[in-house]
């Protein structure tokens, strides 16, 4: 058999940052090299074993380059002991680790202790791939195929499945496919039309683009146990599909897109146990997103996941690990549950909730629960809900929502923008819709650079100006648009607000309305010559959260094509 040096592909190589030992016997360590310049630039290779685990032992590894090893999820609490330079870990039941060195994730172990099974007798399967290295391509496979990759295989290849049923892929060896360019319609597992298919046991490196990508009439789709690795390259979502009963269950997916992208009609999901690496682009479940076909989401269960880290991207507000977006009508996403779940890290940019649902018509997005949902760090606390331009997101309950150590009890402790919703409950307790912002207390702004003039600088830093993006341009070719805020400051107070707004050729009003009290503007005159600002100075008080309406009209009563460019609410004194 050839040695482990000998049997390295494009893209993969023996790992040069990790030893690891069970017993006496040192295990082959692979390490995924990055081959292309997508995303980001701070992780360049990854290393990765697997072994499988029937009773209790202990792992011994060497990290075979400085920096302190931290041993993740922390959920998992595994007991660890250094000596010197080795780190020795009890490993009690099959579990999936990720070992990082110092404080980024550069050069990580990828650590898969799997449950033991049988391999299968190569006279019993349609195919069977011994240890050593197979160039393939293509495999296209039949009904009641049943393949098998031994411990040690290394195959570069793919796998077609067009109107087939009953066809298993298993086994602990690794498809390796480095070699190939990227394409983001690469599709390592294409399945369509297809019934009762098992994925199970295997890991794929460095794949070019989609991996487990199911579309068009499938049923039953199983994958356990499945590792992605390396996946450097955009576009290597990980289970992308539209199934009528799928269950993806004790899977490491480490993505350079979505986790999961679920489109079609997808119904009867169960997703568990799973620990899933979100790299950089796509978000971590993705649902909906596809236009023109039919969506239907229906009966989905996620529980008992570990979100390692999720990715912020170029589209930050817009991928967030939970993220919804529907396009077109009659799109349906109803009874979808999401249970404890541990989410370790949000990338920088990222939202923690995001299900935007504007640009659909006669459409369904309701009972929706978030159950026991741990974040333990991320860059900012922010999320929204919001409905089709018809109608609304219904029945959505948070239930045990903690963030950064802190239980949420409102909108304002979840970051969470309220639009076009109803019914929507944290803890059972019910909130109305709006947009959440967030005030300092008298006294502690900190100087930062104003959108507006030097004399409202004078004011004071803008309060609203964290929820610029979401606002600026939402408002076109309208007779009147009202925007809903919920406003949190410290006690009474006296503030100044202003629109920034630009048109052509009619006037516009401006109106504040907090508590029924109106605080309206002088019309303005919007001569399409840049932007116009509309300023107010006005004593507004109010405790401790309050709700306010912006109302943005214009003042003849007949339809314009304006823009909100922003918006400014700064404490002016009181």
């Amino acid at each position: 058999m050839k040695g482990p040096r000998e049997a390295e592909t494009p893209g993969m190589r023996v790992s040069e940052d990790w030893q690891v030992w069970i017993g006496e016997k040192e295990l082959p360590v692979w390490e995924a090299l990055k081959n292309t310049n997508h995303g980001t630039h701070d992780i360049t290779r990854m290393s990765f074993v697997g072994f499988d685990l029937d009773k209790p032992l202990v792992v011994r590894i060497r990290a075979k380059k400085p920096g302190a090893v931290e041993v993740r999820p922390y959920a998992e609490n595994i007991p660890t002991e250094k000596r010197g330079e080795e780190l020795f870990l009890t490993l009690k039941k099959p579990t999936k680790l990720i070992l990082t060195r110092g404080t980024g994730y550069e050069g990580t172990l990828i650590l898969t202790a799997n449950p033991p099974h049988l391999p299968p007798k190569p006279e019993s399967v349609t195919r069977y791939f011994a240890s050593g290295v197979h160039e393939v391509g293509e495999l296209a496979l039949k009904s009641g195929d049943r393949v098998y990759l031994a411990e040690g295989a290394i195959v570069k290849g793919w796998f077609a499945l067009q109107k087939v049923e009953n066809v298993q892929i298993t086994g602990r060896g690794i498809l390796s496919l480095g070699h190939l360019p990227h394409k983001e319609d690469f599709r390592v597992f294409k399945g369509d039309a297809t019934q009762n298919i098992l994925i199970e046991g295997l890991t794929v490196c460095n794949a070019p683009g989609w991996i487990v990508s199911f579309w068009n009439g499938n049923s039953n789709l199983t994958v356990r146990n499945l590792k992605l690795v390396g996946s450097f390259r955009y576009n290597t979502d990980g289970v992308q599909t539209g199934t009528d009963g799928l269950l993806v269950e004790d899977c490491l997916l480490q993505c350079n897109d979505d986790n999961f992208s679920l489109n079609g009609v997808c119904k009867n999901v169960v997703i568990r146990n799973n620990l899933l690496w979100n790299l950089y682009n796509g978000g971590v479940f993705m649902l909906g997103w596809a236009t023109g076909q039919q969506f239907e989401l229906r009966n989905f269960d996620v529980h008992h996941n570990v979100i390692f880290r999720a990715g912020g991207c170029c589209d930050y507000d817009r991928k967030a690990p939970f993220s919804l977006k529907l396009f077109g009508s009659n799109r349906v996403a109803e009874n979808l549950k999401f249970s404890d779940i541990d989410i370790e890290d949000i990338a920088p940019y990222g939202r923690w909730l995001d299900f935007q649902a504007e640009k659909a018509t006669k459409s369904v997005v309701r009972k929706i629960q978030f159950e026991n949902i741990t974040i333990r760090k991320t860059w900012r606390v922010e999320a929204e809900l919001r409905g089709t331009s018809d109608g609304a997101i219904e029945e959505v309950a948070f239930t045990n929502l903690v963030i950064q150590g802190k239980r949420v009890a409102s909108p304002q402790d979840a970051g969470l923008n309220l639009i076009r919703t109803k019914n929507t409950t944290i803890d059972s307790k019910s909130f109305p819709d709006g947009i959440v912002f967030e005030a300092k207390k008298s006294g502690s702004e900190s100087p930062q650079q104003s959108t507006v003039s030097s004399s409202a600088q004078a004011a004071g830093p803008n309060l609203l100006e964290a929820r610029q993006k979401e606002l600026r341009g939402s408002v076109m070719d309208q007779k009147q648009v009202d925007i809903t805020m919920l406003l949190k400051v410290s006690g009474p107070g006296v503030y100044r607000y202003g629109v920034r707004v630009r048109g052509k050729d009619f006037p516009v009003k401006v109106t504040l309305l907090i508590n029924d009290e109106q605080h309206p503007s002088p019309d303005v005159l919007l001569t399409g010559e840049g932007s116009q600002s509309v300023e107010r100075t006005q004593p507004v008080r109010w405790d401790e959260l309050r709700r306010a309406v912006l109302r943005i009209e214009v003042a003849n009563g007949k339809r314009g094509s304006f823009q909100l460019e922003g918006i400014w609410l700064q404490r002016s004194g009181g």
